[in-house]
């Protein structure tokens, strides 16, 4: 009889890996059937058994706070107790009334996440207990137990009275022994021996209820955990003390399959140097887990006290968010450093402010300087963007024409010019070049007519280009176009002046950054002058554009990307086509 329950109930499932010790199977057939009948408590059982480093006497005394108490949340029923806990999962109010529970036990925490936290480290378990007695809800639960009256000891298994023993009623007798003690310790359910399906109703199966008051409001207390019972009162001062902005679900998320949990919290935190000054102590802020993705407003001020500090990542990952990777911590640190960066162009730009942009720009002043003393609503980044923007989509629109100095057969445009035209008081206008720290002219629609001679003037910014970075982009061509003749090399950077060079010879600073191979998105620089190589007569080799150009991009990425830049001209180039194709047939 015993073999064959201990065979149904490893067939039911209600095992987690782990079979029940050897002084089970020498136990009564009628404690069999009970322990049959109620699967999660000879569970809890058997895991308040391995506790070896505990006396029988204590393992009785915190079986039986747990079971009045509440146990963790995934122990709760057999369903969950199958399944492991996701490292970094938020903390239940009833994980941390039995956190507080076992922690007061003289049980190690490592054997406490083994034990009772299965999937959660042993560094996680003392980080949240830590916090809890930081916070006084530790000091709360205690208090909470002590002053509940003292109850009777609490035994895992019922003891059989074998005073009234009688062979002739013994089936008899140990049955309604069995059911008596069902009524002061398990709730109001049903239970069934179908093994396929246990919610099934069976002949077999017969609904238990208390009879008694007492047993009834025991049920009640700690089944349902009604307002005013003590275990009500201990969740809802843990809740209390969270410093979460929404409370954590009852049922913490669970998956079937364990997770490697990282290192966390190598040691305690206790360096006052890389605390937040806006927090007094290094304990004092622990980042309880949320969602991925998730930071809460509490969570944000003190990122940005760390960023003020001068911490990185890993040590907030270490001081404040150990559930946290430091991926995470570094992709959020640069999310607020560009929050002030992040601009769309275009928006809250006047006209006005458009044609002022460009002169200054073409004037050669700083950005610094732009947005200090012609737009100080914005910020240098903006001025910047928006500027580039205006070049490369829409195209100057104020007073800027480009000049040419013919020399030879190169006919190289080596040089951008602004003409200025000023109408004078005789009505004869007279060309003049405006000073670097000239006022912005008011933009007209058109030029004013004049009799004088137009007069080129090269811009501050053409002549500002440094003559390392023209050695620089010198070598490049001659990288890129080793066979070419001069006149090649002279129409290759004469387009790439007018429309742009590569991000890589921009500046010196960019020359010499020496910055990693990346498979980012291409910048608008970077694709325009790639157009432009595209468009030479003498096509270069993908590795030699990578060379000379684009030293962060392999050959490859260079390829894929000319392929996508071709295919998007053919794209826009296909309506116009379609109407000349359609202008033709109506002259025909």
């Amino acid at each position: 009889m015993s073999i064959m329950n201990m065979q149904s109930i490893s067939e039911m499932g209600w095992l987690v890996a782990h079979p029940y010790p050897a002084s089970v199977r020498i136990l009564p057939t009628d404690m069999l059937l009970w322990l049959h009948y109620n699967p999660l408590l000879g569970f809890h059982g058997f895991l308040v058994s391995k506790l070896h480093q505990l006396g029988d006497e204590e393992r009785l005394r915190l079986f039986g706070v747990l079971s009045t108490h509440g146990w963790p949340v995934h122990l709760q029923t057999m369903e969950n107790a199958r399944f492991q806990i996701l490292p970094g999962s938020p903390w239940a109010p009833a994980d941390d009334m039995a956190l507080i529970i076992i922690r007061d036990t003289p049980l190690p925490f490592d054997v406490i996440a083994r034990v009772f936290f299965e999937g959660r480290s042993e560094a996680e378990c003392q980080v949240r207990h830590e916090y809890l007695v930081a916070c006084g809800t530790a000091q709360k639960v205690r208090d909470t137990l002590t002053e509940k009256s003292p109850q009777p000891e609490a035994q895992p298994f019922p003891p059989y009275d074998d005073s009234n023993f009688n062979k002739e009623n013994e089936p008899q007798g140990h049955q309604q022994h069995t059911m008596q003690a069902r009524e002061d310790v398990v709730s109001n359910r049903s239970f069934s021996f179908n093994t396929e399906n246990p919610d099934t109703p069976t002949p077999i199966n017969k609904e238990i209820t208390p009879q008694s008051r007492e047993a009834k409001e025991r049920l009640a207390r700690l089944m349902e955990g009604t307002p005013g019972s003590e275990l009500s009162s201990a969740r809802s001062s843990i809740s209390d003390c969270k410093p979460s902005d929404s409370p954590a679900p009852v049922n913490s998320p669970l998956v079937p399959q364990a997770k490697t949990a990282e290192k966390v919290l190598k040691q305690r935190v206790n360096e006052a140097s890389d605390t937040p000054q806006a927090y007094e102590s290094p304990g004092n802020y622990i980042s309880v887990s949320t969602p991925k993705g998730v930071w809460t407003a509490q969570d944000v001020k003190v990122l940005q006290d760390g960023i003020a500090n001068g911490m990185t990542g890993q040590e907030m990952q270490r001081a404040y968010f150990p559930s946290r990777t430091v991926g995470a911590i570094d992709t959020k640190i640069s999310k607020s450093k560009r929050s002030g960066i992040s601009f769309k162009a275009g928006t809250h730009w006047t006209d006005k402010d458009r044609h002022d942009l460009v002169f200054l720009a073409q004037e050669g002043h700083s950005w610094e300087d732009i947005a200090a003393r012609h737009f100080p609503e914005k910020t240098p980044e903006q001025c910047q963007e928006y500027h580039r923007c205006i070049t490369m989509k829409v195209g100057l629109k104020a007073h800027a024409i480009e000049g040419s100095n013919v020399e030879g057969k190169n006919a190289e445009v080596d040089m951008k010019v602004r003409c200025v035209a000023v109408g004078g008081m005789d009505g004869k206008g007279s060309v003049q070049a405006s000073a670097s720290a000239a006022p912005p002219l008011q933009p007209t629609d058109t030029f004013p007519q004049n009799n004088g001679q137009v007069k080129f003037v090269s811009t501050p910014a053409a002549k500002a280009i440094d003559h390392e970075l023209q050695a620089a982009r010198d070598n490049a061509i001659d990288i890129l176009l080793p066979q070419a003749n001069d006149e090649t090399k002279a129409s290759l950077k004469s387009a790439l002046d007018h429309s742009s060079w590569p991000s890589h010879l921009t500046s010196l600073e960019a020359y010499h950054s020496n910055a990693p191979r990346t498979k980012s998105k291409w910048s608008i620089e970077d694709s325009t002058a790639l157009q432009c190589i595209r468009m030479l007569p003498v096509q270069p080799s993908n590795k030699a554009c990578a060379k000379a150009f684009f030293p962060t991009r392999t050959a490859d990425g260079v390829r894929t990307h000319g392929l996508i830049l071709t295919k998007k001209a053919a794209r826009s180039r296909q309506p116009e086509e379609d109407d000349q194709e359609m202008d033709d047939l109506s002259l025909v």
